[in-house]
């Protein structure tokens, strides 16, 4: 009895020990991605960031089916919101004769897009 009571005591501190290291481990991790876009930002010069407030209300502006699959999967018409804004700024562009690049990250339930 006195082994059984030792061997969970062991694996106790065992998994408190790991769940310290993860959430050290975390802490790091958020920290080297936050100095990342900030480096990222400073060296890119002058740009602009574009973040659509409400991707699945535009989308359902724009098409009927975009409420239905809204529902099932949302981050499927987020990115697929995003790639159309995409598109249609740089033709926006073009058609003003200026030159631009256009890049998507961050989207989920596709690949990002670089134009």
């Amino acid at each position: 009895m006195l082994v059984l009571f030792i061997s969970v005591v062991l694996l106790f501190i065992g998994v408190c020990f790991l769940s310290w290291r993860i959430k050290c481990l975390s802490d790091r991790i958020s920290m080297f991605e936050s100095s990342l876009d900030t480096q990222t930002d400073s060296m890119l010069g002058p740009h602009l960031k574009l973040k659509i407030l409400d991707p699945l209300r535009l989308a359902q502006q724009e098409s009927r089916l975009a409420k239905a699959v809204g529902t099932v999967s949302p981050s499927y018409i987020n990115s697929k919101v995003y790639q159309q804004v995409a598109q249609e700024l740089e033709v926006a562009m073009k058609e003003r004769n200026i030159d631009v690049s256009i890049e998507l990250f961050g989207l989920k339930g596709s690949s990002s897009t670089n134009n």
